[in-house]
């Protein structure tokens, strides 16, 4: 048997949600947000205007219509699914 504790996903995204701020996060990844908010949506093709709207704990693209929190946005962008 391993002396490892067994790595929990639901306290793990619990502890991103809660200590990393969603705009921090979504900078991490290349999502330039301005002031009022929009950024281009990284999940369809380019667009002239954002549509992608950053809250302070989600987001939501009014393009594709496609909406979460930081774990949702990475999960989304590495190609996985969240429970």
């Amino acid at each position: 048997m391993s002396d490892k504790p067994a790595f929990n996903t639901s306290v793990m995204a619990r502890v991103v949600r809660d200590r990393i701020p969603l705009s921090e996060g979504l900078q991490f990844y290349g999502v330039r947000v301005n002031r009022a908010g929009f950024a281009s949506c990284p999940f369809h093709g380019p667009e002239k205007y954002g549509s992608f709207k950053v809250y302070e704990k989600k987001w939501h693209c009014f393009g594709c219509h496609t909406f979460g929190d930081l774990v949702d946005f990475v999960a989304m962008d590495n190609g996985l699914q969240t429970a």
